[in-house]
């Protein structure tokens, strides 16, 4: 508050001001200058260069033990352009979103935008948050837009000649994917989506990993409860199409919630009783059954 008065009292360029408190301007300048207010300090402050915002750095969180899949992830990688649509499509479970988030921390392993997206990252789920508006309105506020006159103009002007990554996950459930795609301009897109009608051009299906790497995932995945080699091998057989933990998961809850263990085709209560049979084998499937990462 004093430094205020003092600012507002001798100011260096209110001659009226300095000659009623009977200072010449040399003693006014060192006051404010002492008070952190003089033309020095205006002038450093003017000439000192305003920082630039840093890009938006939005990736999806690795998924734990991500095994396989190399021949995909360069594919991926590659197709990931300025100005193309990539569309990773796929049951729930089967690895779309690992796949597309083991793609983006490939190309952005540290704090750094990569180098073919110098203007960021940007990641949305629709899981839970369907709404077009809310992706769009994020998209717009990560460059500072207001979301006005509509946040789909909003978005479409911060993405304005920037070349950005959109990742769009779980497009089956956007209630208006069309509206989030067409925004953005010049800058790539990955779209991960239960169904080919959300590709705005081409595909890529995940099919499941094959049963060694699936063995592998699991055993990773669940420890000493998938130690046994010939469990594991049953289990991953059985899920069939759902190889992943998320997948083991997923299908384990919904089995749970109609009172069987399992929803894929052909699933026959004896055949998990038959998988569980040995002591071994029970702790591994118990694993799966309870939906928990083992420890």
């Amino acid at each position: 508050m004093a430094n205020w008065r003092l600012k507002a009292s001798l100011s260096a360029t209110d001659t009226g001001g300095c000659q009623a408190l009977g200072l010449t301007k040399e003693a006014t300048d060192i006051l404010l200058i002492s008070a952190g207010f003089g033309p020095e300090h205006d002038s450093a402050k003017q000439t000192q260069p305003q920082s630039t915002p840093r890009p938006p750095l939005q990736r999806p969180p690795r998924a734990f033990h991500f095994t396989g899949r190399a021949d995909e992830l360069r594919r991926l990688i590659d197709q990931l352009q300025p100005g193309a649509v990539v569309t990773l499509c796929g049951p729930g479970g089967v690895g779309k979103t690992a796949l597309a988030a083991e793609a983006i921390w490939a190309l952005a392993p540290g704090d750094e935008p990569p180098a073919r997206f110098p203007d960021g990252v940007l990641f949305h789920t629709f899981y839970h948050q369907p709404q077009a508006a809310l992706a769009l309105e994020a998209i717009a506020r990560a460059y500072g837009e207001e979301p006005r006159p509509t946040p789909q103009d909003a978005a479409r002007r911060a993405l304005s000649g920037r070349a950005a990554l959109l990742v769009l996950d779980g497009a089956e459930a956007a209630d208006d994917l069309g509206a989030v795609l067409s925004v953005a301009g010049g800058c790539g897109v990955l779209v991960t989506s239960r169904r080919h009608a959300d590709a705005p051009v081409c595909w890529q299906d995940v099919a499941p990993l094959p049963n060694p790497e699936a063995v592998q995932l699991l055993q990773a995945w669940g420890g000493v409860r998938a130690a046994d080699q010939a469990a594991a091998g049953r289990i991953c057989t059985l899920v069939g199409r759902f190889r992943s933990p998320c997948g083991w998961r997923g299908a384990t809850w919904r089995g749970a919630a109609r009172g069987r263990p399992t929803t894929w085709p052909g699933w026959r209560r004896r055949d998990w009783r038959r998988c569980i049979s040995a002591s071994a084998s029970a702790t591994a499937c118990r694993c799966c059954w309870s939906g928990a990462s083992p420890r």
